[in-house]
């Protein structure tokens, strides 16, 4: 079993609840509990800013939900330049386009092992440009025409506040397609940019619906899982270690996953 907290925000008219503790044994167990029968089978739409990032921060909802889910790389689009952008020479790039043919490869190899079906997006990181709002609007179509046609019932993304501006353009393209298709949306905290001791998920509707937030620690098999799943992101791993230092993939940062759910027409557990 997995344990889990629970927090509730204060309301104008109840006084602040305190934190509880829950045993459960999966987060879609979890999901159960809040949401109406109606919203199962699960089928959750991750939309995500680059390859590696719904496995660093969600990849429990990744591993529960595996067929059913849909994965929505945003920004992958092929930048126009051959030159490395700062990221990428961190990671030992010397083309900009050998670093999206090999980040791409590593997230197909990722899905195949999971079983999820991936789709991505044409928007460019932006390390290499800041794309006009009007191309935002137009990734956002194109991810709920996915999500229609896979049939999405929830969507899971980025935190809301998160350091990486890609990842905060990008919660709010997921908040966006959510509300077009009137289901609900479950923000993560970014690993590894926050530990478990300073984790941030955040909503932009905090104040205004009513959200719980639960943390997992990952069960011994799927975080093993987890780290099998990471080391196939090879890539990536000489910058994050100089971004975050070397513990940037050890237990405190990447063994617990944070999940802020939006409630939407759902009950109360």
């Amino acid at each position: 079993m997995t344990s889990y907290y629970v927090h509730r925000p204060a309301r104008r008219h109840d006084s602040q609840k305190p934190s509880q503790s829950v045993s459960i044994g999966s987060l879609t167990q979890w999901l159960a509990m809040v949401w109406a029968s109606n919203q199962f089978p699960l089928r959750p739409a991750f939309i995500f800013a680059h390859p590696d990032d719904a496995s660093l921060s969600a990849f429990l909802a990744l591993v529960e939900t595996g067929p059913r889910a849909l994965d929505i790389v945003v920004c992958a689009g092929r930048p126009q330049t051959q030159e490395p952008g700062t990221w990428d020479r961190q990671s030992g790039f010397f083309s900009s386009h050998d670093a999206w043919t090999r980040r791409l490869t590593e997230h197909n190899a990722v899905n195949r092992m999971i079983g999820a079906n991936s789709v991505t997006l044409n928007l460019i990181d932006g390390q290499y440009e800041d794309m006009a709002a009007e191309l935002w609007h137009q990734a956002q179509l194109r991810a709920i025409a996915h999500m229609q046609s896979a049939g999405s019932n929830v969507v899971i993304t980025h935190g809301w506040k998160s350091v990486h501006p890609d990842h905060r353009r990008v919660a709010a393209l997921a908040h966006g397609a959510a509300d077009e298709l009137q289901i609900s949306v479950v923000f993560t905290c970014d690993r590894p940019y926050f530990s478990r001791a300073a984790e941030r998920t955040n909503s932009p509707s905090i104040n205004q619906s009513m959200s719980i937030t639960c943390s997992f620690l990952l069960p011994t098999h799927i975080w093993v899982l987890k780290m099998a799943t990471i080391a196939l992101y090879k890539s990536q791993h000489v910058a994050l270690s100089a971004a975050f230092g070397p513990e940037w993939c050890d237990e405190m940062h990447l063994r617990f996953e944070s999940y802020t759910v939006i409630l939407r027409n759902c009950q109360q557990i």
